[in-house]
């Protein structure tokens, strides 16, 4: 799990990015200004078994999966 602070992510900034192994997606849990859960959106569905996700010093996101083994930078929205 990683908490996005990257000025890269702006929409994203305070969103729980978290890897569901079991279910092979990423989600983005949005959070309110409170810390309280908002909605999720499930991003990389059914590409792998997610085994970590991470910010990177850099401040990119990146997903490591397995089956296949993949490490993907998420692309920041336009």
């Amino acid at each position: 799990m990683a908490v996005v602070t990257s000025e890269h992510y702006p929409n994203w900034k305070g969103n729980l990015m978290v890897g569901a192994l079991a279910l092979r997606h990423v989600a983005r849990a949005e959070l309110d200004a409170a810390g309280k859960f908002v909605r999720e959106e499930k991003l990389l569905n059914n590409v792998a078994r997610v085994r970590a996700v991470a910010q990177s010093p850099t401040g990119y996101i990146f997903v490591v999966t397995e089956n296949p083994g993949m490490v993907i930078r998420l692309v920041p929205e336009d």
